[in-house]
């Protein structure tokens, strides 16, 4: 599923997923930047479907998404295997929250570099304090936020 829907600047609206949520993605090991860049999409279906519990790469899965304004409830993703979540919300300049991850299984992640930044448009973020990150070797601008004055 990696760059499933990468680059598609024109996509304004994915008005349904039950042709992929027939899918079976329960072997899936790569969603990185499924929906990269996707400049004009605003907003995704119930994502919460999908099953994650073998996804190794989430990287960038909505990187560059600056039009987005919400995110469907991915709270519940399994990210037990996840290895790789670097970049995964940056650049979602339009975004105003995000769903509640701070339940998301984190031990065996190693890259998260630039998980959450330039997303100026945040007012609140979920309780990532609690999250237990002992194999991760870089989170170089995890949370990077440019404050403009």
């Amino acid at each position: 599923m990696s760059y499933m829907f990468s680059g598609c600047n024109s996509l304004f609206k994915i008005y349904s997923f039950k042709s992929l949520s027939i899918l079976p993605t329960s072997n899936v090991t790569n969603m990185s930047f499924m929906f990269s860049e996707c400049n004009s999409l605003t907003s995704l279906p119930d994502i919460d479907t999908f099953n994650t519990s073998n996804v190794i790469d989430m990287s960038g899965i909505f990187y560059e998404c600056s039009s987005l304004i919400s995110l469907p409830n991915i709270s519940k993703w399994n990210t037990s295997n996840v290895k790789y979540m670097g970049y995964m919300f940056s650049g979602c300049s339009s975004l105003k929250s995000l769903p509640d991850i701070s339940n998301w299984n984190t031990l065996n992640i190693i890259y998260l570099n630039g998980f959450i930044s330039f997303c100026s448009s945040l007012e609140s973020l979920p309780d990532i304090s609690i999250w237990n990150i002992p194999n991760t070797k870089n989170i170089f601008r995890m949370l990077f936020f440019k404050i403009i004055t």
